[in-house]
């Protein structure tokens, strides 16, 4: 049971260092750059796009989340080279 709750612990921080890294500098300077504001439905927006998105951003480490006004939501994952 310990090393299943290692696991699971370790999954879910790393979980979080992948959030505070997508949603890092880079992406805070893209959205002024779109004139865009950090609101709850903004918030909503991104989490959507990054649950539906986890399988690249899992395995494309230089993957990352863009603004993108052709979208729906305003904003994609870009999958990197």
């Amino acid at each position: 049971m310990d090393r299943l709750e290692f696991g699971y612990s370790h999954g879910f921080t790393d979980g979080i260092q992948m959030v505070r890294r997508l949603l890092g500098e880079s992406f805070f300077d893209d959205m002024r750059r779109h004139k865009r504001k950090w609101t709850a439905k903004t918030f909503d927006s991104v989490m959507k796009v990054m649950i539906d998105n986890r399988e690249i951003l899992r395995e494309c480490p230089d993957s990352f989340i863009r603004c993108n006004n052709a979208v729906s939501d305003g904003f994609e994952v870009w999958k990197g080279r």
